[in-house]
């Protein structure tokens, strides 16, 4: 009886021990989801502030622009001997067909950038411009160096939403987007694919020299 009391102790001690490593290990797991459930909300966080900047952007993409007509005799003549606008665009439905192509771009955020791409299925830079004001009714080239001399050219400081952006990466005006205002850009970008970047962003800022077209 001595030897089975002895037996029933020592199986005690073990069961006891086996009870603690288990509370440990639940503990630890407890922890762990406890971390990860955290994780979770700040991701669902990001990704309701995302959702409602994307849905902001969108809106104020469809809102019509009011456009204005500058009647001084001096920004006609400067103009004229330009090529560039010097007042917003006086047309309104040219700023309705670029709200359109913005609005068209970001149905499409997040598409991989794909070298010669003009479909939601990749895009290069100039294939994603050409591909958005498609959709707003434009038929414009997909090439960078045909949508350079498209349209009128603007000075960078009058820039307008819809307007198109070019800065200068493998060779001169290399790179296309279509500008947001507020200093922000849409394009196809070859790290993030069809994404929003803003143009004091150091790399953009370096290589972007005010070379700006207008759709009329």
């Amino acid at each position: 009886m001595q030897t089975e009391l002895e037996g029933m102790k020592e199986l005690i001690v073990e069961q006891k021990k086996e009870n603690e490593n288990r509370q440990k290990s639940l503990a630890k797991k407890e922890t762990e989801l406890t971390n990860k459930a955290k994780e979770l909300k700040i991701k669902d966080r990001d990704l309701a502030s995302l959702e409602t900047q994307v849905k902001n952007n969108i809106a104020s993409a469809r809102t019509p622009i009011v456009a204005t007509l500058s009647t001084s005799k001096s920004n006609q003549s400067a103009k004229a001997n330009n090529n560039e606008s010097a007042s917003p665009s006086a047309n309104p439905t040219a700023r309705a067909n670029g709200n359109a192509a913005i609005a068209a771009g970001y149905r499409v955020l997040g598409t991989p950038y794909v070298w010669s791409g003009k479909s939601p299925g990749g895009f290069d830079c100039s294939g994603f411009v050409s591909w958005a004001y498609g959709q707003a009714g434009y038929s414009i080239p997909s090439s960078t160096s045909g949508l350079a001399g498209i349209g009128t050219k603007v000075s960078s400081s009058n820039m307008q939403a819809g307007d198109l952006v070019f800065f200068n990466t493998y060779k001169t005006n290399g790179h296309v987007a279509i500008y947001l205002g507020g200093g922000q850009f849409l394009g196809a970008q070859s790290s993030k694919g069809v994404s929003v970047v803003s143009m004091n962003n150091p790399y953009w800022k370096s290589r972007f020299t005010g070379h700006v077209r207008r759709l009329n």
